[in-house]
Order: structure tokens, then sequence, then C-alpha cells
């Protein structure tokens, strides 16, 4: 079936046109908004940061108008125009019936994951949104709030290191939780071979010793991943980072805990 290439198309009563909606404009849209869902404001912070990135694009989800020109699709979005400062070109639907309201956002989701499987562009696209949105909770303290972007950004950067880290950690087990993950990437941006060497030891676990970095840390992974061992996912990812450190160093270590300062051997920047 031919689609015509003109930039307005009549279907019923609705109408479709696409527009650059600028803040100000995006303001003016708001103002018509009722009755509609409570705001998600990790959302519209991560549509903001899209945009003010220049990462969105026009696509075939438009923001909505009913028949008395109301808002009814679309708050999420012109609340990031407003926030971000960029004006976006998006497409818009006019005229849409009152009926038709109760069909708007009825169908599933797309995950990040999805959404970059797609694309191609990302191996191992869901994992490695895992590890993007550890690597914010490790790093950052931020709680995750997964983004196309943000994964794209992650890996970019990390590319190598998360290569890497998907070649060898198992899918299943104790040893494939996200945060682990993220902590072999941060650990591997600064000690390549020694992080390789560490983690080959953890998943063969033969002829450990107690009190070696790799036997600790390995233990804590079994008793954790059995429910035996608590504590908050951040936590275990920075005690992942003071085994590796130890082994790094060549220290044994008695009990393994969580100290910051191990995050920071890693992350700190070199002197100049």
């Amino acid at each position: 079936m031919a689609i015509s290439n003109s930039r307005r198309v009549e279907m019923s009563e609705v109408t479709f046109d696409v527009r650059d909606i600028s803040p100000r404009s995006a303001g003016e849209m708001l103002a018509t908004n009722s009755d509609n869902r409570t705001v998600c404001a990790r959302r519209v912070a991560s549509y903001a940061k899209s945009m003010a990135d220049g990462g969105w694009k026009v696509n075939s989800q438009p923001i909505a108008f009913d028949t008395a020109g109301r808002l009814v699709d679309g708050q999420h979005r012109l609340l990031a125009i407003v926030r971000s400062g960029i004006t976006v070109r998006m497409a818009i639907a006019f005229k849409v019936q009152h009926d038709a309201v109760k069909t708007i956002d009825r169908g599933r989701v797309r995950t990040v994951g999805e959404v970059l499987r797609r694309d191609g562009a990302i191996p191992s696209p869901t994992r490695v949104t895992q590890w993007s949105n550890a690597h914010r909770l490790l790093v950052d303290r931020a709680m995750p709030a997964g983004s196309v972007d943000n994964t794209e950004s992650y890996y970019l950067t990390h590319q190598k290191s998360v290569e890497w880290a998907l070649s060898v950690m198992p899918k299943k087990g104790p040893f494939c939780l996200s945060v682990i993950g993220s902590a072999l990437v941060i650990a591997h941006e600064k000690f390549p071979t020694e992080t390789e060497e560490f983690f080959a030891s953890v998943i063969d676990g033969e002829g450990l010793r107690k009190g070696s970095p790799v036997y600790e840390f390995r233990e804590c992974c079994v008793n954790s991943h059995n429910g035996r061992c608590g504590g908050a996912a951040r936590v275990f990812g920075v005690k992942a980072l003071r085994a590796i450190q130890a082994h790094v160093n060549g220290e044994r270590l008695g009990k393994l805990i969580a100290a910051e300062s191990s995050l920071e051997f890693f992350t700190a920047k070199e002197s100049t």
C-alpha cells in the first residue's frame, strides 16, 4: 500500500503533522493538559538528556490532542523539551476522539535492551544496559534509570573492557551479577592483565587458599547467590573492587569488606 510523502496526512477526522516544538510552544501545549497520568520525573530527565545530547529523532509516536484541543499524550516529552531548553521536531496528532484515548499506551513498552538489539550496534545490549546502570550506582551513587543514550555512552566509553567482560562472564550462576560485570569493567580499564587473571581464577576455582583475594571473593559470590550473604548491590560491587585491588597489590585478605577507597583506587584520574 502506497503511503503519501506529504507532511500532513488526513485519516478520518484525525490530522497528523510534523512540527518543531520550542520550549515556549511545549509550555503552551502543556497548559492544555488535563486528566493525564502522574508525571515520572526520572523519565522526563532521561528524555531531556537525550534531547540535549542531540539523540532525539522524529518517530511514529505523536504528541496527541483530543477534539477539544486538550493534550492527551506526550506530557513527558513536552516537559523534557521545557527542561532541556531545546527545540525538538515531533509528530503531532490532532482531533483524537475521546474513546480512542482509552487505547493509548496499552502496548508493552520496549526495554532499552530491545531498542538497542534492533539497532545492532551493541553486543548483548540487555547485559550492557544492566552494567551501565550498575556503573552509575557504583560510581555516582545514582539510582539506575536505564536509557538508550546512557547505554550507548557507557559502551563507547568502555568498549574494550565491556567486550572482554562479555566474553568471560557466565550468564548464569553466582558470578553473573550486574554489579560484578560493572566492577570488572571498572577494574579492567586500569589494570587489564591483573583483572583478567583475577576473574579467570574466580571462574576456575582450583587451588585457592583461604585469605587470597580470589578465594574470599569467590566465597562471597557463592554465599550471596545462595541467599546467605546480605547487603545492597552497591556494597557487593565495592567488595568486588576491594578483592581485585588486593589481587593487584599482592595482599592477603581476612574478611572481605566494602571499602570506598577501593573504588577510588580504580577511578581516580592520574595526576599530571
